[in-house]
């Protein structure tokens, strides 16, 4: 059963290795608390670069029965196109559900919006 254990220090002829010293442990130059972590409301909110919204084409991907139907409430005339038509379903989800997921929706919508901008801002 000793000889499962193998010794880092040893090879296997059970002679001595050269054994790599330790670094000195890294310390950060400054320290923070989760005090300071804390956001005060009444400091002013600081907008990278003016941006706080932004707008550009993406991609939703829907298996072809979703998108036949999106598509034949353009051919109808229920929408201009299938964003459209995306934009006004939605509109009647938004007026036919409860408060509290409203607010949990429109958070969630923001903070994705936010997020937006930021990937923007940054590829600048």
């Amino acid at each position: 059963m000793a000889s499962l254990i193998k010794n880092p220090n040893k090879d296997n002829n059970n002679k001595k290795v050269k054994i790599i010293e330790r670094q000195a442990i890294l310390k950060p130059a400054n320290s923070f608390t989760t005090d300071d972590l804390k956001t005060d409301d009444s400091k002013e909110k600081i907008k990278i670069s003016g941006v706080d919204r932004v707008t550009f084409d993406t991609s939703v991907r829907m298996n072809n029965h979703i998108k036949n139907q999106l598509q034949a409430m353009t051919l109808i005339g229920a929408a201009k196109n299938q964003s459209e038509a995306i934009e006004s379903l939605l509109v009647e989800w938004l007026n036919s559900i409860d408060s509290d997921t409203e607010r949990m929706f429109k958070f969630q919508v923001e903070m994705l919006e936010k997020k937006d901008v930021v990937k923007f801002n940054s590829k600048k």
